[in-house]
């Protein structure tokens, strides 16, 4: 077992906690500042992502037969 589980529950759970101060109600019922830190935070994935699978592929193309291969 990876620590993928565990790391997301946490990081998971931080968010629920987050979330009570940038979705404000005083803001209802569009929630800008809510939606626009999501919306980052999301940028920020999907922009840190791909270079980091480009990675694993390289890497896992370096190795020889039999050894353990990267993985997200």
């Amino acid at each position: 077992m990876t620590l993928a589980v565990p790391l997301n529950v946490t990081i998971a759970q931080l968010g629920q906690i987050l979330g009570v101060y940038i979705y404000k109600s005083s803001e209802a019922p569009r929630f800008p500042t809510g939606h626009y830190t999501n919306a980052a935070f999301l940028l920020g994935v999907a922009l840190f992502v791909p270079p980091l699978w480009y990675l694993y592929v390289c890497r896992n193309r370096a190795l020889d037969p039999g050894e353990r291969r990267w993985r997200l």
